[in-house]
């Protein structure tokens, strides 16, 4: 489980390495501080480089905001990281 902030890192340090080694990343964001990066992370380019776009071209991620974070965010991109359940 790693944290996203607003400085668009991701984890506890900034060797992220072997990180991306992993099967599945579980990633949240909470606070409407959060916002401007869960944005820049919807928005991240797949051919691009950086920790945004290395999260994005990832096999599995969960990615989970909470409603502060989700507040200031387009309607698509709530969407997109929202699970709807029957």
């Amino acid at each position: 489980m790693l944290n996203l902030n607003s400085n668009k890192k991701v984890g506890f340090n900034n060797d992220n390495e072997e990180l991306f080694k992993a099967k599945e990343l579980f990633i949240y964001a909470t606070g409407p501080d959060k916002s401007a990066v869960v944005r820049s992370l919807y928005d991240a380019n797949l051919e691009g480089n950086g920790t945004l776009s290395d999260i994005k071209k990832h096999r599995m991620v969960t990615v989970v905001i909470d409603k502060e974070a989700a507040a200031n965010l387009d309607q698509d991109i709530v969407e997109y990281y929202s699970y709807k359940f029957a």
